[in-house]
């Protein structure tokens, strides 16, 4: 197997679950694991760097995948494959945005209370 490409061909998934049958549905579980496995992390990370923008949060969630898919890549668990990166990089943006959405409910909250 190729590295970020399962049997040569890019995001494959997209192919097998339109096949349909058992191996689609295992597949849409999968996806869905990947992308709530970078929600939390991705809510809390503007929360503990000192600058909070969608830049810098991307570039924590782009190496913190990168570095999951190397590990499975090295360790030979897994796949090592763009379509996982894809999906954990929409958990970071899932992720920011409950994060914006929280810190504008915070800081309306804060102006009514003064």
């Amino acid at each position: 197997m190729n590295w970020l490409i399962h049997d040569g061909v890019f995001f494959w998934t997209y192919a097998a679950i339109a096949e349909g049958g058992g191996r689609g549905r295992r597949l849409i579980v999968e996806i869905v694991v990947n992308i709530l496995m970078m929600i939390p992390i991705e809510v809390f990370a503007p929360v503990v760097i000192s600058k909070r923008k969608l830049l810098v949060t991307l570039v924590i969630g782009a190496t913190l995948s990168v570095s999951i898919e190397l590990l499975q890549f090295v360790t030979q668990r897994g796949l090592c494959e763009l379509d996982e990166i894809l999906h954990n990089m929409i958990g970071v943006l899932i992720g920011f945005g409950i994060y914006k959405c929280l810190e504008n409910i915070t800081n309306k909250n804060r102006t009514k209370n003064r």
